[in-house]
């Protein structure tokens, strides 16, 4: 019978798995190893066989095909761990950044799911694979819902080229029910919070708390206060730089967004290039931030002894907001660092901006996205008294008539 010839083996990582058993071979994948054959009439290794007795099975079935004269099978393309090559290969081409991060998520699907055809994974399969992201079963550590939208990216071009090919008619993803789906949108916009007057002046005061700690080597405070007043991407507010406050004219110019692979790019939108109003306590903030012999070129929040560098969005998050949240009583709620976009947006709609007014200040084209993601109701109190109030006039008009 012939053998694998050892280029093949060695382009492909394969190598013998028993010399009891010949023609059975194996290689290392992200969980354990997989297990494979050598098909005569296909000339190559057929793999995904999880242990030696399946691949010997397998290769049994493939001798009595030959033997009988039945054609050999042409299933190699169309087995997602095929797919998964191709996407990956393409994606080399393309020098795309943060390919590790990427080919490492690629690597988990396939020894998952690999194996099998891209017909045989539906939403039940995926609706499991999502639990064992969420749990962390598969990565070894739980994912949060965004993580898994995010990582979710090479399985979804796995089944983008499946549909291409004809060997699916519609990508399984798109057939997971709501509840699932709302995982694979991050959380989703639904899940902004609803704030109130007191809890946004809890987490200002909270966060000028936590810097005064001995242990503290930032002072976060006034990137959130600029984040719940002014209602800035992340990004936006990472990459303000002196030159883009004016004090004297007490305008905010939003010109660029600090991307997290560490580069400065364009904002997200064409509507994110906006000039935002200043209060005076707000130009105030910034002219204590911003020391009188900064360079143009300084970023306003900048790293600990590098001008030229903004802060980390990673400390910001787990050394300046997170403990902030639980030093205010916000801890478990589902508040984000974009969460504090809505605080913003819901006050802003309060005090009786137009929404086309707020989304311009938002920097978002359509009003109608500002409204159905990020405005929510602030200071429900209030609110609940002028029901109450147009009830009553209700009620005089109903007796008077």
């Amino acid at each position: 019978m012939p053998e694998a010839s050892s280029q093949t083996k060695r382009k492909t990582g394969w190598k013998k798995a028993d010399k009891r058993r010949p023609g059975i071979y194996k290689r290392p994948r992200v969980s354990g190893f997989e297990y494979g054959y050598y098909d005569t009439q296909l000339g190559r290794i057929v793999g995904g066989q999880p242990s030696k007795e399946v691949a010997e099975e397998a290769k049994g079935k493939a001798d009595s095909r030959k033997r009988a004269g039945a054609p050999a099978p042409q299933t190699q393309s169309r087995l997602i761990r095929d797919l998964g090559e191709e996407v990956r290969e393409a994606k080399r081409r393309r020098n795309l950044a943060r390919f590790k991060d990427w080919e490492r998520m690629l690597d988990l699907f396939l020894a998952e799911l690999g194996h099998l055809k891209p017909s045989q994974v539906g939403p039940d399969r995926l609706a499991r694979l999502l639990r064992d992201m969420e749990d962390g079963t598969i990565t070894g550590h739980p994912l949060a819902p965004a993580s898994i939208r995010k990582n979710l990216a090479p399985l979804n071009s796995i089944f983008k080229l499946a549909m291409r090919r004809g060997f699916i008619s519609v990508n399984s993803l798109t057939l997971l029910d709501e509840d699932e789906r709302a995982v694979m949108a991050g959380g989703g916009v639904r899940d902004h919070y609803e704030w109130n007057p007191k809890e946004v002046s809890d987490l200002i005061a909270a966060s000028e708390r936590v810097a005064k700690r001995r242990e503290s080597r930032y002072d976060y405070s006034p990137l959130i206060r600029v984040l719940v007043f002014l209602g800035l991407r992340n990004g936006e507010a990472l990459g303000l730089r002196v030159r883009d406050v004016d004090l004297l004219g007490g305008i905010l110019h939003v010109r660029h967004n600090w991307r997290r692979d560490g580069s400065l790019s364009d904002t997200k939108t064409e509507a994110g290039v906006r000039d935002v109003p200043l209060s005076p306590g707000l130009v105030d903030l910034f002219a204590l931030v911003i020391p009188a012999d900064a360079d143009p070129d300084d970023f306003v929040f900048h790293a600990k002894g590098n001008p030229r560098r903004p802060v980390s969005y990673f400390n910001f998050r787990t050394r300046g907001f997170l403990p902030a949240l639980k030093e205010a009583g916000l801890e478990g709620r589902g508040i984000t660092v974009h969460g504090l976009r809505s605080a913003a947006v819901s006050i802003y709609a309060a005090s009786g901006l137009t929404l086309a007014e707020t989304a311009d200040a938002m920097g978002q084209a359509d009003p109608l996205v500002t409204w159905k993601h990020y405005l929510k109701m602030f200071d429900r109190s209030k609110v609940n008294e002028r029901i109450r109030a147009a009830q009553e006039s209700i009620e005089l008009v109903a007796e008077e008539s």
